[in-house]
């Protein structure tokens, strides 16, 4: 809802994702990456972007639970810090596409 400059409201469907959400990114308490799975981290960064979890494979989503993420996001959002922390895994997860954000485990 959008209230005018002459007090008017109009409704405008939004995306459950997307820039239109930065500013909730960044109102949001910092996620502690230090000593939580993958899987944790995906669970969180999926919920903050309003995305649902899917793993490709059940290999995929065994990976995750059992490979423990170190280190601090800093000024990482969710939106942004998918991509370096998946980067020290074996994960890898392409842009999210229809409102999921689907989990690959790479092959070797």
């Amino acid at each position: 809802v959008v209230m005018g400059d002459d007090g008017t409201l109009n409704q405008q469907i939004v995306s459950a994702s997307g820039t239109a959400w930065d500013w909730v990114y960044r109102a949001a308490p910092e996620y502690r990456l230090e000593g939580s799975s993958a899987y944790e981290f995906l669970q969180w960064a999926a919920a903050e972007r309003g995305l649902q979890l899917e793993f490709a494979s059940p290999g995929a989503e065994i990976y995750a639970h059992s490979t423990l993420l170190h280190g601090e996001l800093g000024t990482l959002t969710a939106e942004t810090a998918l991509g370096p922390v998946l980067a020290t895994t074996d994960l890898r997860a392409p842009q999210p596409d229809d409102n999921r954000l689907r989990v690959y485990l790479q092959p070797r």
